[in-house]
């Protein structure tokens, strides 16, 4: 054993020649003890082939066992090498059927369910769905890829195992935490199958996740679905309870009004239980955004809707310029929110003594398109020196640029700076550009 202390301690410094020296006789100084699992699990992983291929071998021995082997064999599910993608395969699949498979890394596994051999491929699923029933997580990825295999004993394992389908775990596993923008793309690819079933289940994982970047727009896909069910709770999936139509983005909400505008649509019905289970505070915020959509049809339905809301007060005409119209029904709605506020109130606001109020004030001016708010907007900006009310007065301000300024989540200090550098440069352009206008 001491004599394989020392091998395991130099073997990462020694040729490519010693290391395959050192794999072959490791059966003579006895295979099985820590320091020869040491060097077999560092050989499984270098980039030599013959060395991974051997090393992967004597780990996939029925004799080895424990968490490090395991997760060695694990690591080599994706492997280049079919022999080695095999061994490290069938060797699991024993694990798995044993009991232990919660020792197997699901990273190895999501590799696996990468691998081109369908035989291989077929043996990590029966390891994944294994270790998903006794409580493993499976990544999202994995779970789509493996929902759409070609080979359909692993697209349908649940047929083969007293198990739940993929799509119940990719359904379930949504529902315990908000989804980042690569799962979020995995789920999407899915709602474009040509399956039905497929489409179904994939609409329903994002509607059940708490938060997910970008899902509104994926979602009113649903609208105008050609399967029937799916349109039919496309609604619920836009709006679960009630509670959710600040994630209703731009994207949503054109389609929600074309669909709602046109009663031949087959997004009519769901797209009007929409409308009928959102308030008017939830509303109008959108429909107003609507106006300056660059399709007609977007800006005439907006326009339509918010008349009705507005009763008598406003009227839209489709001929004025949408801008002019946008800032008119604005304020409109500003005024009709803050009965007791004034327009020169939220500009003094603006700057404040409090910094809470001055965080407050931005976010109500990014409701309220007008050159004197943005104005006041950039020249609060320019005095800020609290972060968080910069961010606020950054996001507000960027509503009325069509630059990006390049504001992103938890900026450095100097990026918040040159996001301020932005803001003010693009704001001064702008009023040289309105007062040259202006001149002629």
């Amino acid at each position: 054993a001491g004599s394989i202390e020392g091998l395991a301690e130099r073997y990462a410094r020694e040729s490519a020649e010693v290391q395959l020296a050192i794999l072959s006789g490791l059966g003579d100084l006895g295979a099985s003890t820590g320091p020869a699992l040491k060097i077999l699990t560092l050989a499984s992983g270098l980039e030599n082939d013959e060395l991974r291929r051997q090393a992967t071998l004597a780990l996939a021995d029925p004799r080895q066992s424990g968490r490090e082997v395991y997760q060695a064999l694990g690591a080599r599910l994706g492997d280049p090498v079919r022999e080695i993608q095999r061994a490290a395969a069938e060797r699991l699949l024993q694990v798995a059927a044993r009991g232990d498979v919660l020792a197997i890394p699901a990273a190895g596994l999501e590799e696996g369910a990468k691998l081109k051999d369908d035989l291989a491929r077929l043996h990590v699923s029966d390891i994944a769905i294994q270790y998903a029933y006794r409580g493993g997580s499976l990544t999202v990825e994995t779970l789509c890829r493996f929902m759409v295999d070609p080979v359909d004993q692993i697209r349908q394992i649940e047929q083969h195992y007293s198990a739940p389908s993929w799509a119940t775990y990719l359904i379930e596993g949504a529902k315990q935490g908000a989804l980042d923008a690569g799962q979020v793309a995995a789920i999407n690819s899915l709602t474009l199958r040509d399956e039905p079933h497929v489409r179904h289940n994939a609409f329903t994982a994002l509607a059940r996740a708490p938060f997910a970047p970008g899902r509104a727009a994926i979602l009113s896909r649903a609208l105008v679905d050609e399967d029937a069910q799916i349109r039919k709770e496309s609604s619920s999936w836009l709006l679960p309870d009630g509670t959710q139509p600040d994630e209703l983005d731009p994207v949503a909400v054109a389609r929600l009004l074309r669909c709602g505008a046109d009663p031949e649509s087959p997004g009519y019905a769901p797209a009007k239980d929409v409308f009928e289970r959102l308030t008017h505070a939830q509303l109008v915020p959108h429909l107003v955004d609507a106006l300056g959509d660059r399709d007609p049809a977007v800006r005439g339905a907006a326009g339509a809707r918010l008349e009705e809301i507005a009763g008598q007060q406003l009227v839209y005409d489709p001929e004025r310029d949408p801008r002019v119209t946008q800032r008119e029904f604005a304020v409109w709605w500003w005024k009709r929110t803050h009965p007791d506020g004034s327009l020169e109130g939220l500009l003094a606001d603006l700057g404040a003594d409090n910094p809470s109020l001055r965080w407050r004030t931005a976010q109500e001016a990014m409701s309220l398109p007008l050159p004197a708010v943005r104005d006041g907007l950039a020249q609060a900006l320019a005095k800020e020196r609290a972060a968080w009310v910069r961010d606020a007065q950054l996001a507000a301000l960027q509503t009325y640029a069509e630059v990006d300024f390049g504001i992103k989540p938890r900026m450095s200090a100097a990026e918040r700076e040159a996001c301020v550098e932005r803001a003010l440069r693009w704001w001064t352009r702008t009023l040289t550009r309105e007062q040259q206008e202006g001149s002629r």
